[in-house]
């Protein structure tokens, strides 16, 4: 492979990702049968990271190592078309 350019995306410089992780955070949530994130954690969330996050919404999970491993298994493919390109003026 020859690569020519790395590109890291601080969010909201190439892309803006807060609706990819919204529907990320909110399948997992689902998945464990727990409600939807309200405003509050959809910013803490959009700032942290994965673990972090985790954490955050997962509170008083007895068994995080599950959580983590359905993240591990998820398919990301399916919130990258909620990733917005910026604008670029």
């Amino acid at each position: 492979m020859n690569l020519k350019v790395v590109a890291f995306d601080c969010d909201g410089v190439l892309f803006d990702s807060r609706a990819s992780n919204i529907s990320f955070y909110n399948h997992i949530l689902e998945h464990f049968k727990r409600p939807p994130m309200d405003e509050t954690a959809i910013d803490y969330i959009h700032a942290h990271t994965v673990y972090e996050s985790l954490d955050y919404i997962f509170p008083d999970h007895p068994h995080m190592d599950e959580i983590i491993q359905y993240c591990r298994s998820l398919d990301y493919m399916q919130f990258i078309p909620l990733m917005l390109r910026e604008h670029i003026w």
